[in-house]
């Protein structure tokens, strides 16, 4: 049977208390954290951008997941990527905004 491995979403967490939180979700046994990056073009809302991301990763040394959601991920993958090693790291894209696909006739 696989291992289960618990990645909370930051965009729960209380942004005032930011280290707080990700120190809780550490001591609870967390194997990494979803970041949820978000432009405010491909999607409507704005989060997390390399700075933020980057000053995330002096609070843990837990490994980022980070999902961009973002138009041209291509161009931004890299800034996002060199935010943790490459031994603890996953990024993943949408390939096509949902809303360009072609609705059934």
């Amino acid at each position: 049977m696989p291992s289960v491995k618990l990645a909370p979403s930051l965009l729960s967490a209380d942004f005032a208390d930011i280290a707080g939180q990700i120190k809780m979700v550490e001591a609870a046994g967390a194997n990494a954290l979803h970041l949820d990056s978000m432009d405010g073009r491909f999607v409507r809302n704005f989060t997390w951008g390399p700075k933020i991301v980057a000053d995330l990763r002096k609070l843990t040394t837990l490994p980022f997941d980070c999902h961009l959601m973002i138009v041209e991920p291509e161009k931004s993958s890299t800034r996002f990527a060199r935010r943790a090693p490459t031994s603890s790291r996953s990024t993943t894209s949408h390939a096509a905004r949902a809303s360009a696909v072609a609705a059934p006739a």
